[in-house]
């Protein structure tokens, strides 16, 4: 485990509305590959976000991730976990005992794979880790608490099982002892995506399949007892792909599954959500037809009793990705509010959850904002869907424990404006210097370089094209902010 210095955040906040719902968006990185997997609220509001890193160590090849915040998002630590090979975060629960588990996967030295687990306290100190599986490949896609204190993982596992990948079911105790092992799958791929509880205490496991159904690749769904003994299984799907990507338990007990079709469309994938009762039987299905591939990648029975998905479209104007979210009734119909969310470049979100203030955080993964390579995105909206335009160039630098902004004031501007840090004569005494400032142009190109010495410096900008610039904060060769500034002409 490595606790470090939180070093890069850009962020931009929104203000709450009259009631107290925050809102806010984040992007948090390094030079690295940054990507969010799962969000947490912790009881005082705050959140624990798990990923995947390549930012914090260059002899690593990636680390799992675990970031705090306070409830704007403010990030307060992060903590690394992992070995010199390939490590990474696929799911987050809260324990019964008030820890968490992480778990996803890890490479080993024979360049397989296997699950991978530990657990920690909330302020990120580890407990216990522990790997499973065999000598082949073997992942955790996602993890459930259990109220015995112990937990179950679901994934994929070609190490095991009677095909060339099946689902893999691991049954832990609260020490990560295993207490048993499933697999489910035929002769060819099968892949395990999601689990969820059943209300009487056994579990819906999620998924595809290539053994079974129609097509291709068919949504895989599975209901089994508490001990994973099989009650029954269904295929969904046509005769081209038909993709699971997150499912949940409804309050009734029905399965609903979100993920991707090719077969309502002939050239690409299409939104799908698709709803089964307790007892196996086919309720609801929703495809939406757009013009570009869409998937859906979680979703969730909300506060209101209604279903909130998250995913990502691509946006056939500029050739990028977006995310989006939809609320839907329990019966698939559009519940009022949903909308294509990100940068400029890819945006992406894997997780969504509601909030104790009636509203939903969700996370995932962007490279805009920045202008550099994969940062986590964490976004808080209100319950109705609202979160204002973003601020922007608004940094933060957390040093020695408190947190100060970097920032262009004002910003946008006409000619002149002052590069503002907050708590530089801190910065002085942990950081050797020189720090600099650079702004680049949307092409990339370095338009500005200057050296700083106070924590507010006047330029004149007069020079720089109209339009969004983008700048960075250094220490040497040490990127510590970036953000956005915007020239404006009259």
């Amino acid at each position: 485990m490595a606790r470090i210095l939180l070093f890069v955040l850009f962020s931009f906040a929104i203000a709450p509305n009259s009631w107290s719902q925050e809102r806010f968006q984040r992007v948090y990185g390094g030079d690295g590959y940054d990507t969010g997997a799962e969000v947490i609220e912790l009881a005082d509001s705050s959140y624990l976000v798990a990923g995947t890193t390549g930012s914090y160590d260059p002899g690593m090849s990636s680390q799992i991730m675990l970031l705090k915040t306070n409830k704007t998002g403010h990030a307060q630590w992060t903590v690394t976990y992992g070995g010199q090979f390939a490590d990474v975060a696929e799911s987050m629960v809260e324990a019964a005992d008030g820890n968490f588990l992480i778990a996803g996967y890890t490479e080993t030295i024979e360049n397989s794979y296997q699950v991978y687990a530990l657990k920690v306290t909330p302020v990120g100190d580890t407990i216990w880790t522990r790997t499973y599986g065999g000598p082949q490949w073997d992942f955790c896609h996602q993890a459930v608490a259990l109220n015995d204190g112990g937990f179950a993982l679901l994934g994929q596992t070609y190490s095991y099982g009677s095909g060339e990948g099946d689902f893999y079911l691991l049954r832990l105790n609260a020490d990560g002892d295993t207490l048993w092992t499933r697999t489910y799958g035929g002769a060819e791929d099968e892949s395990g995506a999601a689990i969820s509880l059943t209300n009487d205490g056994g579990f819906y496991l999620s998924g595809n399949t290539e053994s079974f159904g129609a097509g291709k690749q068919d949504v895989y769904m599975i209901r089994t007892d508490a001990v994973g003994d099989t009650l029954w299984t269904r295929t969904m799907g046509g005769v081209e792909d038909d993709v699971c990507n997150g499912a949940c338990t409804t309050s009734a007990g029905d399965l609903v599954v979100a993920g991707g079709t090719y077969n309502n469309s002939p050239d690409e994938f299409d939104f799908l959500i698709h709803r089964r009762g307790a007892n196996g039987n086919s309720l609801n299905t929703s495809m939406e037809d757009g013009s570009t591939d869409e998937f859906w990648t979680d979703v969730i029975e909300d506060s209101n009793n209604q279903l909130m998905v998250v995913g990502w479209v691509n946006d056939s104007q500029w050739g990028k990705t977006d995310f989006l979210y939809r609320r839907y009734t329990l019966d698939l119909n559009f519940g009022g509010i949903g909308t294509s969310k990100g940068s400029n470049e890819d945006d992406r979100m894997f997780d969504v959850k509601t909030t104790m203030d009636g509203g939903y955080i969700m996370v995932g993964v962007t490279s805009g904002f920045l202008q550099r390579f994969d940062d986590v995105y964490l976004h808080k909206m209100d319950n109705n869907g609202i979160t204002d335009d973003p601020e922007l160039g608004l940094a933060e630098i957390t040093v020695a424990g408190e947190t100060f902004a970097v920032r262009f004031a004002p910003n946008p501007i006409e000619s002149e404006s002052s590069f503002l840090i907050d708590g530089m004569e801190l910065l002085k005494q942990e950081k050797n210097g020189p720090f600099l400032l650079k702004v680049f142009d949307g092409l990339g190109r370095e338009v500005v370089s200057t050296q700083l010495e106070d924590g507010r410096t006047q330029l004149s900008l007069s020079h720089l094209a109209c339009g969004i610039h983008y700048y960075q904060f250094l220490s040497g060769t040490e990127l510590l902010a970036t953000g956005k500034l915007v020239k404006v002409g009259f």
